[in-house]
């Protein structure tokens, strides 16, 4: 490339000045280094432009990814005015029928309080502060939500909480949409415990990997496990997952087993 070629010409240049010098041709030096000194003064300069417009352009690029997701799949909700209904809860393991109802919201035919601020978004990872007035320990709502500070933030939290306010104000019917089947399961006990939950929820899930790598497990996939289907249903799970899920279940501890069982019906935030 370009500085290659300068290189090799710097090279070249200084061999023929010292040969010169050697030769007694010292004035050489003279009339080959005032050449040489302003064309690498404008190779550097050149590089410094040319490493401002990489920059300049990989944070246009980055703008532009944000700008993308945020036309695309970033949805802050939409409610609508009136008591109609409004969609409060969504589990968003049902990816078709969340598309369905986005794409409802937007063209104003469904009223939705829901948030979804995925990653590569602007707000994704953005962390609001606690009011005063709220009486809680933490420096911003996931640690009431989690128990601790997420990666993705708790913005979504405040939007959400704006437009249910909202649609109390308009007197809408509150929607509650829980997994099928499982109407009124998944609800922590209390707000205040919502972030205990959720570290006992993550630290029982981590214990997956052991299970994967236990003799059950090993069992299992002796047993034919991996012949069973991979492809997705509308949940976003398929016969694999569904059966590997099953097994894990079933190996941890009463307890433990119970307490995930009855965590699931919301699904996630």
């Amino acid at each position: 490339g370009v500085y290659g070629c300068f290189f090799l010409g710097s090279i070249t240049v200084t061999i023929f000045i010292v040969r010169y010098v050697i030769a007694g041709f010292w004035w050489a030096v003279l009339l080959a280094g005032l050449p040489c000194c302003g064309l690498s003064a404008f190779m550097c300069r050149s590089c410094c432009c040319v490493d401002y417009f990489e920059d300049v352009l990989k944070e246009n690029e980055r703008l532009d990814k944000l700008n993308v997701a945020d036309r695309t799949i970033v949805f802050h909700g939409k409610v609508l005015p009136g008591t109609g209904k409004c969609v409060c809860s969504w589990p968003g393991k049902y990816e078709s029928a969340w598309d369905a109802l986005v794409a409802g919201s937007r063209t104003g035919d469904i009223s939705a309080a829901v948030v979804f601020l995925p990653p590569g978004s602007i707000h994704f990872g953005r962390h609001d502060a606690i009011p005063k007035g709220e009486k809680l320990q933490g420096s911003c709502w996931c640690v009431p939500l989690y128990g601790e500070p997420k990666p993705w933030g708790c913005r979504w939290w405040t939007e959400w909480i704006a437009n249910i306010e909202r649609a109390h104000r308009e007197g809408a019917e509150m929607q509650v949409y829980f997994f099928k089947g499982m109407k009124g399961q998944g609800k922590v006990e209390d707000f205040s415990t919502a972030g205990e939950e959720h570290l006992r929820r993550e630290a029982i899930q981590a214990k997956k990997q052991d299970f994967l790598e236990s003799q059950a497990f090993s069992h299992a996939c002796n047993e034919g496990i991996e012949g069973l289907s991979k492809d997705p249903r509308g949940d976003s799970s398929s016969q694999y997952s569904r059966e590997v899920q099953r097994l894990f279940l079933a190996w941890l501890p009463e307890e433990e087993r119970h307490f995930m069982e009855t965590s699931e019906g919301l699904g996630n935030s």
